[in-house]
């Protein structure tokens, strides 16, 4: 189970049982909520004043670490699959896998770098993180199936490949 409690006086707030063993946890960095990673390979999202979850997804192996991004933007998970995954919190999906044969990641404090821990042979990476010059999320839904996008020639227009949806009639 994961409970949170007041500090001061120890009254309870929000709890969920979890099916699996929880190793251990990590706050959002606002405080809103709570990443659990099991021994299922599930990845939660626990809202810190209801204990309501969510389920991001899921690691080939147990799931063991998490970290937040300074900034809260993303959450890292580690898995005895030897796979970091970053999940995009405001989308609450995977972004990314990065596949460095580790489980643990670590920020600096503000955010600009980050050491990853490696398995064997034991080292220590130090990555540069840096944020996109130019980041747009487009809304609505571009089509399931995504493996190809371009830009024009002038970089005014995105073409992206999609499986084709039947219109319904």
């Amino acid at each position: 189970m994961v409970a949170v409690h007041h500090a001061i006086d120890g009254t309870p707030r929000a709890s969920h049982v979890f099916a699996d063993y929880v190793l251990e946890t990590d706050w959002h960095p606002g405080g809103r909520g709570i990443a659990v990673p099991d021994f299922s390979g599930a990845v939660h999202w626990m809202d810190a004043r209801t204990g309501e979850t969510r389920l991001l997804g899921r690691h080939k192996a147990a799931a063991v670490f998490t970290v937040f991004s300074p900034d809260g933007e993303h959450l890292f998970s580690g898995g005895w699959d030897r796979d970091l995954i970053c999940w995009d919190v405001k989308a609450m999906r995977r972004a990314f896998t990065i596949g460095l044969d580790s489980y643990h990641l670590q920020f600096r404090a503000d955010g600009r770098q980050c050491a990853i821990v490696g398995w064997e042979p034991a080292r220590v990476q130090l990555h540069a993180v840096e944020r996109p010059v130019l980041y747009r999320e487009f809304a609505g839904d571009l089509g399931g199936g995504r493996n190809h996008a371009a830009f024009s020639p002038d970089g005014r227009w995105l073409a992206v490949h999609c499986r084709r949806v039947r219109p319904r009639v």
